[in-house]
C-alpha cells in the first residue's frame, strides 16, 4: 500500500502504485505518518475552512477525527512513536484567531502530545523555542526506542535561510536547542540510541554521536533533499546536486 498526500486529498494505491484512488477528506493533506501497528495518521491544512487530525485503523479505508478540528490552524506534521502507537505528536500553525476582547490574535505555533491514541491532547509550552518571521514548527522525528525523546524543527528561525532544531527528552514539555543550520532542514533521522543525522541540501549535513545533544558537520556529504533509513539500517538519500 502506498499513500500520497496532495493539495486535494489523500491518494492510496493498493496495487504497488499502478493505480491510485481517493481516500479520507478531500482537502489539502499536509501531514502523514504510519504508526508501528499500521495506523495511518493525517493532518489537513486547507485555507478558508476547518482543519483536523484524522486516523485510520483499517489501512486508510476509513478515517475518523481525533478531536483537533480548528477554523484557524493548519496541521503541518504528525509523528507516532515507533515504540507506542498510543503516543502521537502533532504540530500546527495558527494563521488567525480572535482574542477575548475582539482583537485579532497574532499567528502562533502549536505542538501537542497524545498518550491515548488521540482521545486527549496535552499542549507543549514551547517556552524556549525561537521562530522565524512565520511561526511554523515541524515534528521532525521521534526516537525509535524512547517515546519521550522528540525533535522539533523551527522553520526559518536562523536567518536568513536556516532552521533551528530542538530536542525534548520529556515528551515535548521542555525543549533545548541542539543545532542551528544555514539551510532549511530536510530530514532528521534517528539511527539508534546514540546516532542522529540531520540533512540539508545546500548547507551540509550534520551528525550526533551523543543522542542528539550536540551535532558536528559531516565531512563532504552530498546535497540531500531528503534522507531516510530502511528497516535494515541502510540510509537512503535523495540527491539534489543540480
Amino acid at each position: 500500500t502506498i499513500f500520497a498526500t496532495t493539495f486535494t486529498g489523500l491518494r492510496v494505491s493498493r496495487d504497488g502504485g499502478c493505480s491510485f484512488q481517493n481516500t479520507g477528506p478531500g482537502i489539502w493533506i499536509d501531514a502523514i505518518d504510519i504508526g508501528p501497528t499500521g495506523e495511518v495518521w493525517i493532518g489537513t491544512a486547507e485555507s478558508g475552512q476547518p482543519n483536523d487530525v484524522y486516523a485510520s485503523n483499517d489501512n486508510g479505508v476509513d478515517f475518523s477525527s481525533r478531536g483537533m478540528q480548528s477554523p484557524s490552524i493548519w496541521w503541518k506534521s504528525v509523528k507516532v512513536a515507533p515504540t507506542n502507537p498510543q503516543r502521537v505528536y502533532i504540530a500546527g500553525y495558527q494563521v488567525a484567531g480572535m482574542l477575548p476582547d475582539g482583537r485579532q490574535a497574532s499567528p502562533t505555533a502549536h505542538v501537542l502530545r497524545s498518550d491515548d491514541d488521540g482521545a486527549h491532547w496535552t499542549p507543549s509550552p514551547l517556552a524556549s523555542v525561537m521562530y522565524g518571521s512565520t511561526p511554523i514548527v515541524i515534528v521532525g522525528a521521534v526516537d525509535p526506542q524512547n517515546q519521550d525523546m522528540v525533535y522539533l524543527i523551527s522553520l526559518g528561525a536562523n536567518p536568513p535561510n536556516g532552521d533551528r532544531l530542538y530536542r525534548s527528552t520529556d515528551g515535548a514539555m521542555t525543549w533545548t536547542e541542539v543545532l542551528a543550520t544555514t539551510d532549511p532542514i530536510r530530514d532528521v533521522v534517528v539511527r539508534d540510541a546514540q546516532n542522529v543525522l540531520v540533512a540539508t541540501q545546500m548547507g551540509g549535513s550534520y551528525q550526533s554521536a551523543n543522542a542528539g545533544m550536540s551535532f558536528t558537520a559531516m565531512n563532504a556529504p552530498p546535497q540531500l533533499e531528503c534522507l531516510g533509513q530502511r528497516a535494515d539500517g541502510t540510509l537512503i538519500g535523495f540527491g539534489a546536486n543540480w
